[in-house]
């Protein structure tokens, strides 16, 4: 029977000094940079939730223009609509 941390025992004799690896803000620094590069956005970081929160819903209050156009139907549609003929099957 193994020892419950045999795997962990074999992983610090892989890895060596615990030291070496990097502190966990600079694993989340470096994957929201990556991230922001695979999605070609700029990634910033927020002091807690609740101001991530307000920082949204300050933008949904933000009104924008409405496109107020009505909808205008393609000639080309409204030409098949006119058509007395239906299309033909092939």
């Amino acid at each position: 029977m193994r020892h419950p941390d045999h795997a962990v025992t074999s992983l610090q004799n892989e890895v060596g000094q615990a030291d070496e690896f990097p502190s966990l803000e600079a694993v989340a620094h470096q994957a929201a940079r990556n991230f922001g590069l695979v999605f070609d956005q700029q990634v910033l970081e927020v002091e807690s939730l609740a101001v991530l929160r307000a920082q949204a819903e300050a933008a949904s209050a933000r009104e924008f223009p409405a496109d107020d156009r009505p909808l205008e139907v393609p000639v080309e549609v409204e030409r098949l609509k006119q058509s007395a003929e239906r299309p033909v099957r092939t």
